[in-house]
């Protein structure tokens, strides 16, 4: 224990446990306050939900998904990214929407790159405070070959840093 030059005398001492540490101060006149200090980590979890436009389009039209990342909380999730092999065929994907959201201290960073068949949509939104979300939509021209496909499946993935709950 120490002096604090008050009148006050702190003791910092730990349980043989290690798992709590309490601050005790002790005033002259005997009064005793003791404060466990406890600490609350808030994690961060991140969802990302990807939804047609529209459930089926005429040839022609254009082929629309939304792509939604949300910070659960209730911590902020830290330096997250997506990763979306788009369908692959003849489509032409194209960012169309959405991609204006910069993330946090950040400017935009979503690009997709390949040739059309094998083209990937990336994003690095950095950090998304919770409650908040970024949002990107592609796009492509249909033609009669993509007939031939039937359903276009496009799924989507995100990291991050220390995500609680991983696969939402």
């Amino acid at each position: 224990a120490g002096d604090t030059g008050t009148g006050v005398k702190v003791d910092n001492g730990s349980n043989t446990t290690g798992t709590e540490d309490d601050a005790t101060a002790t005033a002259d006149g005997g009064l005793t306050a003791t404060d466990p200090g406890h600490v609350l980590v808030k994690c961060p979890d991140a969802r990302v939900q990807k939804t047609p436009d529209n459930g089926s389009v005429n040839v022609g039209s254009p082929a629309v998904f939304d792509i939604v990342v949300t910070a659960l909380g209730p911590g902020t999730s830290f330096n997250v990214n997506l990763t979306d092999n788009l369908p692959n065929g003849d489509l032409n994907w194209t960012i169309t929407a959405g991609a204006d959201q910069p993330p946090t201290g950040g400017t935009t960073a979503c690009a997709i790159t390949g040739a059309a068949g094998s083209q990937v949509l990336t994003c690095s939104f950095g950090d998304i405070p919770n409650g908040e979300t970024r949002t990107v939509q592609v796009s492509s021209p249909t033609d009669a070959a993509d007939c031939a496909k039937g359903l276009i499946t496009n799924p989507v993935s995100i990291t991050g840093d220390g995500d609680r709950v991983s696969g939402n």
